[in-house]
């Protein structure tokens, strides 16, 4: 896993860059959905392995200087994962090499605004444990700390919904 963070490192730092040029911050905000696993350039890499969103799970748990991210991948589904992490390390590369353009690279709100808190100085570190991989993502700019901390509160509003609407499903099918 240390290399797939590397990975999304990467391709957090060509997000920072691409939407400050872009001047898509503001659509981060208040444009585009949340989490898009059918239009964001990004998220769509996990939805193209079937099972795989419902075998990954995403923790958001606010720390004293601003959040930590858990990620666990169901061992069946962990080459999936792998695979969708290249894949969106591939976008990444074409859009630093110009290969792409943000015109052609839909962006869901969760990484618009991933990549306006890299552009912050956000601080990160990354622990690949045997199960699962932690993020802390952390400022010591009181103001920064805020923006991470909503960051958090907005991956778990929209994580919960998008559970609870499989779960609605779920249910309607056994009835």
């Amino acid at each position: 896993m240390r290399n797939t963070f590397s990975a999304l490192l990467g391709l957090m730092l060509v997000l920072t860059v691409a939407v400050s040029a872009s001047g898509q911050e503001e659509k981060a905000v208040t444009g585009p959905q949340w989490f898009d696993l059918e239009n964001c350039a990004f998220c769509k890499q996990l939805s193209a392995h079937e099972g795989l969103m419902d075998h990954v799970t995403w923790e958001y748990h606010d720390v004293a200087n601003g959040m930590m991210n858990i990620t666990t991948v169901h061992p069946d589904y962990k080459e999936a994962y792998l695979k969708a992490q290249h894949d969106m390390q591939v976008i990444s590369s074409d859009l630093a090499a110009g290969k792409r353009t943000m015109a052609d690279t839909p962006m869901c709100g969760h990484c618009l605004a991933y990549g306006m808190l890299m552009m912050s100085g956000v601080k990160m570190e990354y622990v690949d444990g045997k199960t699962a991989g932690v993020l802390l993502m952390t400022s010591d700019n009181p103001e920064t700390v805020k923006k991470i901390k909503e960051f958090a509160e907005r991956n778990r509003t929209e994580l919960a919904t998008m559970q609870a609407a499989k779960e609605a499903a779920k249910k309607e099918k056994t009835e």
